[in-house]
């Protein structure tokens, strides 16, 4: 079976936290060591709730607020400030517009319900990122997939096999890109093809090499 379409996760990948220094004056106004922030936003259990959208994102963040000691009122800055040492990867998003001549392509986030809206810039609330940077981002993607859209997430077998049926294709017509190790053992035991970002030139290396040896089992 040829590959046909190549997804890539956003958080880590597509989005790199490039400067942390804004997280770690969070975590020294609030006197918590950085990775206590970092697995409430991401990890905690009101995360999980929230990426598979059984709470808003904003229900989320108030769980962090509580936790830090902050007030309801704070959370639109500690939100912002947690995510303003992220950039786009360029170099990775031009590979992408290269792919698209040939493969269909996808991004599948473990996300909140307001990540479209933030990618989109139509979010009421102060954006995490810059709306200049992201203008026509999603016209890069074929299909943009978000966990709590759809009450699927990674490493769940099912997300991936949903995001192969958003693209048209087969489970095994399909390459995977994430950072995380857990989710592309996911997407393996899944079915598909998968590689783990460590830095954008080995990715797309990785990827040339499963391309131009038109992968099949």
């Amino acid at each position: 079976m040829s590959i046909k379409g190549v997804i890539f996760d956003f958080g880590g990948v597509i989005m790199r936290t490039e400067d942390r220094n804004p997280r770690l004056a969070l975590a020294a106004k609030y006197n918590v060591p950085i990775e206590v922030i970092e697995e409430l936003v991401f990890r905690g259990s009101s995360a999980k709730m929230a990426e598979l959208g059984n709470i808003s994102a904003y229900q989320h963040w108030k769980v962090v607020a509580q936790v830090l000691g902050a007030h309801e009122e704070e959370i639109p800055t500690i939100r912002q400030q947690f995510f303003s040492g992220d950039r786009l990867n360029w170099d990775l998003i031009k590979y992408i517009q290269k792919l698209r001549q040939n493969y269909r392509t996808a991004l599948l986030s473990n996300a909140f319900d307001d990540l479209r809206a933030e990618l989109t810039g139509v979010s009421p609330a102060p954006s995490a990122y810059s709306l200049s940077a992201l203008d026509h981002f999603l016209d890069y993607f074929d299909e943009v997939i978000i966990s709590a859209e759809i009450g699927l997430s990674k490493p769940g077998h099912q997300i991936y096999q949903y995001a192969a049926e958003r693209l048209n294709l087969y489970i095994g017509e399909c390459v995977f890109i994430d950072d995380y190790l857990p989710n592309v053992k996911g997407a393996l035991q899944a079915g598909m093809q998968a590689i783990r970002f460590m830095d954008t030139s080995q990715v797309c290396q990785d990827l040339k090499a499963i391309l131009d040896n038109k992968y099949s089992y």
